[in-house]
This record gives structure tokens, sequence and C-alpha cells, in this order.
């Protein structure tokens, strides 16, 4: 390896097929802090999880 990360894992079958698997876990954001029960929790966690500028907002994954 030459220090980057890995991007795909692959296996092959014989000499006519092969699986691909994409590794995007290393491009993740930081995970939001979870629920922690208190009444004013889960609007925070929605907002975070899905309001603007969220980790996996359409938005940033869709914009080039």
């Amino acid at each position: 390896m030459d220090g980057r990360p890995d991007l795909y894992r692959f296996q092959t079958f014989a000499s006519d097929a092969a699986v691909f698997v994409l590794d995007a876990r290393s491009f993740r954001d930081e995970p939001i802090p979870a629920l922690t029960g208190a009444p004013a929790d889960p609007p925070r966690f929605l907002a975070e999880a899905f309001g603007p500028g969220a980790p996996c907002s359409a938005d940033r994954s869709w914009s080039g």
C-alpha cells in the first residue's frame, strides 16, 4: 500500500467473474452525537442528521 486509502476491494472467480465492493468509509464526516434521552435531544438529532449541511444531504452529495 502506498499510503492512500483503498477505495474498493475485489474478489475474482476463475477468469470470467469478479465482485467489486466500494469502500467509502474513510471519507465520511464525523458521526453525529447519539441521542441522550433528554426531551430536547430528538429535534437536535434530526436537525443535525437531515438539516442543511448534514453529512449525507442531497445538496452536498450531488453538487459537482
